[in-house]
């Protein structure tokens, strides 16, 4: 009984923590992202007429700000999964007393 409930504590905090987090983040990067590759196409259409009227200036700002934001949100993603992985691996790691792997019945 305790297994389950501890499974069940283990698997809300884990998502609650985590998951929707990670749920968000995940969609603000590819959101991020196709911003970023929108405004660079977008350069790439209107490149004559960015040259003509002097805009390079306003161009690379709005290019640099939005690379900011994908890399700042990948950070983010980045810093939350790591939380998870570690909490994973401390949390799941099956050790012996003995400090060996337990293994199934019959291997090693």
């Amino acid at each position: 009984m305790f297994l389950v409930v501890y499974a069940i504590i283990g698997t809300v905090v884990t998502f609650g923590v985590f998951g929707k987090p990670l749920i968000g983040l995940n969609f603000q990067q590819l959101r991020r992202e196709a911003d970023f590759r929108f405004s660079l196409i977008r350069i790439r259409e209107n490149a004559e007429a960015i040259a003509f009227y002097q805009g390079e200036a306003r161009e690379v700002s709005q290019v640099k700000q939005r690379f900011a934001q994908v890399f700042g949100n990948y950070k983010k993603l980045i810093k939350r999964t790591l939380g998870l992985n570690l909490r994973r691996r401390k949390c799941c790691a099956s050790k012996s007393p003995e400090g060996r792997r337990l293994t199934m019945h019959g291997s090693d």
